[in-house]
């Protein structure tokens, strides 16, 4: 029975036993095509008929550019023989290398020996310059810490020189002022 409930139509859902009517009006373009179901509303649905005249009815078969190739997966055999394919160009590139005893690859390996050799030379002296640059830093920074420290030893000899000749001046302007107090004290007592 078609358009039943219980019938396998994609998107339609009815009661079991009861035709659903969107059912019917779907199997029946499944079954007789787009001319026949919408035949009666042609014109009701503007995109929905543009669409169909495009496409060439509701399964495709006019303008390919909506419809899609079949994509076709490959099979055990198939992805056997690319693998065999890979395996035997790649063989071939390897039988197509030169020899190692052909003039071109010697050339190329003294090349690349003569290259390595002068990075190693240019590393050394750049390492002997990094050291000869570290002892003159280190020189001049042991020049610089004797200087140092002596300025610092004769800044604290300075020091201890100025604070006692300022000790012996105060000391000196006490003595002037305590002697001077006497002669006052004295005078007033004669006087």
């Amino acid at each position: 029975m078609l358009g039943t409930g219980g019938d396998k139509v994609p998107g339609v859902r009815g009661a079991v036993g009861r035709p659903h009517p969107i059912a019917i009006v779907v199997q029946r373009s499944y079954l007789s095509g787009c001319e026949s179901a919408l035949s009666s509303r042609r014109g009701a649905f503007p995109k929905v008929d543009e669409r169909l005249t495009r496409c060439g009815g509701p399964h495709g078969g006019g303008d390919r550019r909506t419809g899609m190739k079949g994509f076709k997966e490959k099979t055990f055999a198939d992805r056997l023989q690319e693998a065999a394919e890979a395996r035997k160009t790649a063989l071939e590139r390897f039988k197509s290398r030169p020899a190692a005893d052909d003039p071109e690859v010697i050339r190329r390996r003294e090349e690349r020996l003569r290259i390595a050799k002068a990075r190693e030379e240019r590393e050394a002296v750049r390492k002997a310059q990094k050291e000869a640059e570290a002892a003159a830093r280190a020189e001049r920074e042991a020049a610089e810490r004797v200087e140092r420290e002596a300025r610092e030893r004769r800044e604290a000899i300075e020091k201890v020189i100025r604070d006692a000749a300022e000790a012996a001046e105060r000391k000196a302007a006490r003595d002037a002022r305590y002697a001077a107090r006497k002669a006052r004290q004295v005078q007033k007592k004669r006087g």
